[in-house]
């Protein structure tokens, strides 16, 4: 899809003028119609939002109606997960969607999106089951609300046609979605192409993607309590491999710290999506560099 500077300048709330003065300086890319008219892609028109801090003021005229959803209620630049845990508590999946896509259009990283309000919502919401019978079902309601979330928010990510590859999932036996797909969104707002497998993936299943897809990043989402023997057994199947196709495994979540005994430099065992953010920013970089050798750990 495609706009023209009057529908850019309704949008962010500049004068048309400016819009065609941006684009004939190069500010702007943008194609013209054999009649002349200048034509300016959506992809374009978001990077520029979210690059240069326009203010959106008409979200509806880019086609943005689960932000336009919240106007009435006021959008606010800062991360606010009391806010966004109300969106998933009440089911309110269309103001959820729109709340993570104009945090991202405000220029806030998608690793600052899933462990600042994503993850607080989800950990008020998985202790409602603590307080009354209905707890359980409420949890399960909102966890869809927030998958829907998330997959809508990577529909504003622009793959280069020369990115690099992740590969990943939740091992054998953990069934949690989100974590896995968080991560994805993560690893695409930084221009890799993902392959994310989901939860319950075996080790086999793991490496057989690997093998077809020569990923420079692999990660594993740890959220359930896994049998140690298991998960040692997996991850040193997986760096074997590392060692032979030459990726970087890199672990998260709370069964995470159970590895952390095994060092090798194809492995890291992270904290946070701030650290796989900073990994995988670093690892495009070299990419985009063409140099061969992967940044490996000490």
């Amino acid at each position: 899809m495609s706009f023209s500077p009057k529908e850019m300048a309704q949008a962010v709330g500049v004068s048309e003028s400016t819009i065609k003065r941006w684009v004939d300086q190069g500010k702007i890319l943008a194609q013209k119609s054999e009649g002349g008219h200048r034509k300016i892609d959506g992809m374009e028109v978001l990077r520029l939002i979210r690059t240069q801090s326009l203010t959106l003021h008409d979200p509806g005229v880019l086609g943005l109606s689960d932000i336009a959803s919240l106007v009435e209620e006021g959008l606010y630049t800062h991360l606010d997960p009391h806010r966004y845990y109300q969106y998933l508590h009440t089911g309110q999946a269309q103001k959820a969607r729109g709340l993570l896509q104009y945090w991202y259009l405000c220029g806030h990283l998608v690793s600052q999106i899933c462990d600042g309000p994503i993850a607080q919502a989800m950990e008020r919401l998985g202790e409602l089951w603590l307080h009354h019978e209905e707890g359980i079902s409420q949890e399960h309601q909102a966890t869809d609300v927030c998958i829907q979330a998330v997959y809508a928010l990577r529909q504003l990510f622009e793959i280069p046609e020369a990115a690099p590859c992740a590969v990943g999932g939740a091992p054998a036996g953990d069934p949690y979605f989100l974590p896995s797909l968080c991560a994805a969104a993560v690893l695409e707002s930084e221009g890799f192409q993902v392959i994310n497998l989901g939860p319950n993936t075996p080790v086999e299943t793991l490496l057989y993607a690997i093998k077809r897809h020569h990923p420079q990043l692999v990660w594993l989402s740890m959220t359930s309590r896994l049998n140690n023997k298991d998960l040692e057994d997996g991850i040193t199947q997986l760096l074997t491999c590392a060692e032979e196709v030459g990726f970087v495994l890199i672990t998260g979540g709370r069964s995470s710290e159970r590895v952390k005994t095994i060092h090798h430099r194809h492995f890291y065992v992270g904290s946070s999506m701030k650290e796989l953010h900073a990994y995988a920013k670093a690892l495009a970089l070299h990419h985009r560099g063409n140099n061969d050798s992967l940044p490996l750990f000490p």
